[in-house]
């Protein structure tokens, strides 16, 4: 996680953005604006503040992509996983769907899957899970299909060839965690031998091989994203419209990203500043009050001397009600520093 230091404005900022995602960061929870976030909350609850507002600002990098609502927790946790998203917070309440351009339509679909028995426990499960809901962009399909981790180290090239089998689409690209690769090299067709299969996940795997870096493609790898199109023009035109979205985006989030952290640094400087005076003030009060309970003491001295030597002359009196009031607008001094 990133050791970048956040202003307090910033933490109240955030709180405002995770509540149009997450359960659980209202006033009940503790996260009540109205106080200052930074003293209010714990350290473990602005730890994961900050955990999850990287989640989503991680989900939302690359081409743009549209708040998706589902009412289920299931349907929602299929449409999750369905996109390579598998560590899905538990108080996570939305989707989140390519939204490459204005005409883009979401459609929920029947979720298909092909059912298998893992070889580690013997459990039945799902090895790979078409995602329940497709976007349609100018005439062009998109669906992702997800594999099921240990199915693709396994056996890579028959979790492929089956994951095609099952979609029927005329063109894949590879999916990596809620990005998909669309460089050439790294697309496939329905017609392609298992031979050429074989060849580019075996580039892909040699490329990203490294298993002490974070790019080491078991760790991103998740499936594949079909496209189902009526002419190969219309996939030119997407992909076009697509490539231009994806830059527009990355332009927008970068000084976007700049813009935060300008106004960031901005107000980190703000509070050290303001910090600094208030260390000064009270380091005045400080003083200010050793000299006030200094004086107090003479002052109590004085009088002390006054009534153990007796009062008897007019001006005796007047001079102990003088010590007194004066001792009494030091006594207001103390408690006022």
């Amino acid at each position: 996680m990133s050791t970048e230091k956040w202003s307090k404005n910033r933490y109240s900022r955030v709180i405002k953005k995770l509540r149009s995602f997450y359960s659980g960061y209202t006033a009940k929870d503790g996260f009540d604006l109205r106080k200052d976030p930074f003293k209010s909350l714990t350290p473990y609850k602005r730890r994961k503040l900050r955990e999850q507002f990287k989640f989503i600002d991680e989900i939302q990098s690359g081409i743009p992509k549209r708040v998706y609502r589902v009412r289920s927790k299931k349907k929602l946790r299929e449409t999750l996983i369905s996109q390579g998203i598998t560590n899905i917070p538990k108080n996570l309440k939305v989707a989140f769907i390519p939204d490459i351009d204005s005409s883009t339509k979401i459609r929920r679909v029947k979720t298909k899957k092909i059912k298998g028995r893992d070889e580690r426990t013997g459990r039945a499960v799902d090895l790979i899970t078409m995602a329940p809901v497709e976007t349609v962009t100018m005439d062009v399909t998109r669906r992702y299909l997800f594999i099921k981790p240990e199915f693709l180290v396994d056996s890579p090239l028959e979790a492929v060839r089956e994951a095609m089998n099952l979609a029927g689409a005329d063109l894949y690209s590879i999916q990596a965690g809620v990005h998909e690769i669309t460089s050439s090299p790294y697309k496939l067709k329905a017609d392609d031998t298992d031979k050429e299969i074989t060849r580019m996940l075996d580039r892909l795997m040699k490329k990203y091989s490294n298993k002490e870096e974070g790019n080491y493609w078991k760790n991103w790898l998740g499936g594949l994203v079909a496209y189902y199109y009526p002419y190969q023009s219309d996939y030119d035109i997407y992909r076009n419209t697509f490539d231009q979205a994806k830059m527009k985006s990355s332009d927008v989030r970068k000084k976007a990203r700049k813009l935060a952290e300008r106004l960031n640094r901005k107000e980190i400087i703000k509070e050290k500043q303001e910090k600094a005076i208030e260390k000064a003030i009270i380091k005045d009060r400080k003083r200010r009050r050793r000299i006030v309970t200094k004086e107090i003491k003479l002052v109590k001295k004085e009088i002390a001397e006054f009534i153990f030597e007796g009062v008897e002359t007019k001006r005796d009196r007047k001079m102990l009600r003088r010590l007194r009031k004066h001792l009494k607008n030091l006594l207001e001094i103390r408690d006022q520093t």
